[in-house]
């Protein structure tokens, strides 16, 4: 969450510099749900080494911002703001303060020792860590290292002997059945995992995928323990595109934040 004024930046680094506490004013979102920009935080010079879970106010470039300690790496600290997806990497030297206190908008204060606090701070890192291996895994190192067991699940799925199971399948609304859903989330993953980096002009993985999905529910004419069904071609392909559609979005939404950066 930036603080507001060049000069309001200045005199807290002075105040905090000599040892003293300040109450700072808040603006932006990044701390959303945790801190609001009516509310009101006490920082204090940092009195040791901060814990992971610790609101800390750090110096990025010429911009004071205070975000959530995440991860810890030598003199590498990585924080992230409780509402982004993005992460910060900063040196021990850039930590100016940690938050001791909280004054919030309707009146109640609230620290670090209180239970309240130490559960918005451990459900603030699990969102944080689910945040950080879905941005990971929807890398290119990511996918790279899913891509075999997808292909391999997908493998089993398609082709292994499980109509053997003799399960009804009943029908739903306009003749979409379970395993039509099953065919389409399942081949969501597949242009993604295709891609070796998602490029927003160059088709080839969302075709590449399209004729996998062809090919995958073709093979099961030639397996007397499995049925083909035009149906589930038309399934994956639904599900093909909207894997593609989504990945697309979340590029360009990328591109855009970078911009805003």
């Amino acid at each position: 969450m930036n603080i507001d004024s060049h000069t309001y930046h200045t005199l807290l680094r002075e105040q905090l510099g000599s040892g003293k506490r300040v109450r700072l004013s808040l603006s932006g979102t990044s701390m959303l749900p945790t801190l609001h920009s009516d509310d009101f935080p006490t920082v204090a010079p940092l009195d040791g080494e901060p814990n992971v879970g610790d609101l800390l106010l750090f110096a990025d470039g010429e911009r004071l911002v205070l975000h959530r300690l995440v991860g810890r790496q030598g003199d590498q600290y990585t924080l992230q703001g409780d509402h982004n997806f993005g992460t910060e990497t900063c040196h021990r030297t850039d930590l100016l303060g940690r938050v001791v206190a909280v004054e919030y908008a309707d009146g109640h204060t609230d620290s670090p020792d209180t239970p309240r606090w130490q559960h918005t701070t451990k459900r603030a890192l699990r969102r944080s860590s689910m945040r950080r291996k879905a941005i990971y895994y929807a890398s290119k190192e990511g996918r790279r290292k899913v891509r075999p067991y997808y292909f391999i699940l997908l493998a089993i799925l398609m082709w292994a002997p499980l109509n053997g199971l003799a399960v009804a399948v009943p029908k739903y609304l306009l003749g979409l059945r379970p395993d039509h859903l099953v065919h389409a989330s399942i081949f969501i993953f597949c242009a993604p995992m295709l891609a070796g980096s998602i490029r927003l002009k160059r088709p080839w993985p969302w075709l590449l995928a399209c004729l996998l999905s062809i090919g995958v529910e073709s093979v099961q004419l030639l397996l007397p323990w499995r049925g083909f069904d035009v149906n589930d071609i038309v399934a994956n392909l639904i599900g093909v595109s909207l894997g593609w559609a989504v990945a697309l979005a979340a590029k360009q939404a990328m591109k855009r934040r970078a911009r805003r950066k």
